[in-house]
């Protein structure tokens, strides 16, 4: 799988039988996904600060506090925003 137009979440899963937590990421591309998993946090938040560079952020609104529109096209909106 490529990056380009994927998106991406954190996700958490807390194992209850070996009463431990996973930290992982979820990839979705054409509506298929896939998800992978560390159990060091710190790791998952390097990737994440990574991959925040070549993904679709599925949590746009929640980092950055959009100022207006731009422009806009058939494939997307241009929008001006600040964190």
């Amino acid at each position: 799988m490529t990056l380009e137009r994927v998106k991406f979440e954190a996700v958490e899963f807390k194992d209850e039988v070996k009463k431990k937590v996973k930290y992982g990421l979820c990839f979705t591309k054409n509506q298929k996904s896939i998800t992978i998993y560390t159990t060091d946090q710190a790791l998952q938040e390097k990737f994440i600060n990574e991959l925040e560079q070549k993904c679709i952020l599925s949590n746009f609104e929640d980092k950055y506090e959009i100022e207006k529109l731009i422009g806009k096209g058939s494939f997307g909106k241009v929008i001006s925003s600040f964190f």
